[in-house]
């Protein structure tokens, strides 16, 4: 589409009996530089959308207006164009689907008591890889920040002794703390037998031969971990 109206006399008319003049005032003007007008598609809901304040035709294709611009003599792509047509869309969207719920599943006891186990496992492990290889350059120089393969042997008890007492007090904890028929019930980490039908059941979905089981609160492979 010519710019220009002066370029209307090289093109043929599609109505003979109209001259030039009126050629050119039927012929549309493309909107120049930032003057960009969205219009939606023909529809119930359909309502222009205007980007940067911009006044044009309001019958100009969504596609060509959105994806290039006429500026100087040439045709240049439009980079924010996707961003604009998302943007007039996003007008008037009402929030759909149900409302976002905050599910806690672990309590503050919890909480702890796996932030203590996970630091005395870590140390234990810093401590056996300090006494396992000791006699290599890495192993001295661990060794050297608890004063010395003494002081590494030490350390790797205390930790073990720390490990073994949050796991009995983790033990107590559960068996007098827990409702009657938690251990026993879906929210228990307790392997039953319905976990090893998840499981199969789980196999065959990932293998396509079978629908995704319901699990439970805690998977079996977190009940494994566990």
């Amino acid at each position: 589409m010519p710019r220009h109206r002066a370029h209307c006399q090289r093109q043929p008319l599609l109505f003979p009996a109209e001259s030039g003049a009126q050629a050119c005032l039927r012929l549309r003007q493309m909107p120049r530089g930032r003057q960009r007008v969205l219009c939606q598609l023909s529809g119930a809901s359909a309502r222009p959308a205007l980007a940067g304040g911009g006044q044009g035709v309001q019958g100009v294709v969504l596609g060509v207006l959105g994806h290039a611009r006429i500026v100087a003599r040439g045709v240049h792509p439009v980079r924010s164009a996707h961003a604009l047509v998302a943007s007039a869309g996003d007008q008037g969207a009402q929030p759909q689907g149900r409302p976002v719920m905050n599910i806690r599943r672990f309590t503050l006891t919890q909480r702890v008591f796996h932030a203590l186990m996970a630091f005395s496992f870590m140390a234990q492990s810093v401590t056996g890889f300090a006494r396992l290889y000791g006699e290599g350059i890495w192993g001295e120089r661990l060794a050297a920040l608890f004063g010395g393969q003494a002081g590494v042997l030490a350390a790797h008890k205390a930790c073990g002794v720390f490990m073994v007492a949050l796991l009995l007090a983790h033990v107590v904890h559960v068996l007098f703390t827990s409702p009657r028929g938690l251990l026993p019930g879906p929210d228990s980490m307790i392997p039953r037998a319905r976990d090893f039908s998840d499981f199969f059941k789980h196999v065959g979905w990932m293998l396509g031969i079978g629908k995704h089981p319901s699990l439970e609160r805690w998977a079996y492979w977190e009940k494994f971990d566990y």
